[in-house]
C-alpha cells in the first residue's frame, strides 16, 4: 500500500490519485518539506520512505534524509520519475537521488546510488535496428506497429525486445521507454 503524508492536500490528493492504487509492500511518499522524515517514521514505521521536495536541497539535507533512512530523495518529480523511482524502491535499489548530487555520493560510503533516469548501460551496446525499435516503443507504438513500421515480423520484434532488455538490464518496455527518452535528452 502507498500512503502519502503532506501538509498540503491538493499535493497529497494528487500524489494519492496518480499512484495511491498501486499494489505495492508498504510504501510512504513524504513531502519533506511539510513533515520530517522521523514523523514519517513515527506514522509508517515499516514503510519504505520516498522523500519529494518542491525544492532542490541543498546537498546536507538530502544526505542526511538519506543516511536516516529514507531509501529515496526526489526534487520536482514527474510522474515517470516518480513511477520508476517507485519501482526501483520496491525492487531493494537505492539511495536514489537527483542526478546533481551522484558526484558527492561517495563520501557517504553506501552503495552507490540509483538516479532514477539514468541509463543502466550504454547505448551502444544497441544495434542500429534495436535503436529504432526503442525510439518507436519510447513513441509508445505495439510491437505490431513496430514491425508495420520497419518492414519487419511481428516475431522479429519481440526478438529485439528481448535482446535489449537483456542487454540494458532492464525489466520491460515501460523501462526501455524512459532510458531511450533520456538518451535523447542527453544527447541533445
Amino acid at each position: 500500500m502507498i500512503n502519502v503524508m503532506s501538509r498540503c492536500a491538493l499535493y497529497q490528493e494528487g500524489l494519492l490519485n496518480m499512484f495511491g492504487n498501486l499494489d505495492a509492500e508498504q510504501l510512504l511518499l513524504l513531502d519533506i518539506d511539510s513533515y520530517t522524515l522521523a514523523e514519517g517514521r513515527a506514522k509508517f514505521p515499516e514503510a519504505k520512505i520516498i522523500a519529494i521536495s518542491a525544492r532542490v536541497g541543498a546537498a546536507e539535507q538530502v544526505l542526511r534524509t538519506l543516511l536516516d533512512g529514507a531509501q529515496a530523495y526526489l526534487t520536482h518529480p514527474t510522474q515517470m520519475v516518480t513511477l520508476r523511482t517507485i519501482e526501483l524502491v520496491l525492487a531493494g535499489g537505492g539511495p536514489v537521488v537527483p542526478a546533481q548530487l551522484l558526484a558527492i555520493m561517495p563520501l557517504l560510503q553506501v552503495p552507490p546510488p540509483i538516479d532514477p533516469l539514468s541509463p543502466p548501460r550504454s547505448p551502444h551496446l544497441l544495434s542500429k535496428t534495436e535503436h529504432r525499435v526503442a525510439k518507436l516503443v519510447m513513441e509508445g507504438l505495439s510491437n505490431k506497429a513496430i514491425a508495420d513500421a520497419l518492414g519487419i515480423a511481428d516475431a522479429t520484434v519481440k526478438v529485439h525486445m528481448k535482446n535489449m532488455l537483456s542487454k540494458l538490464q532492464l525489466a520491460n518496455r515501460t523501462m526501455l521507454a524512459l532510458w531511450y527518452q533520456t538518451q535523447q535528452v542527453m544527447a541533445a
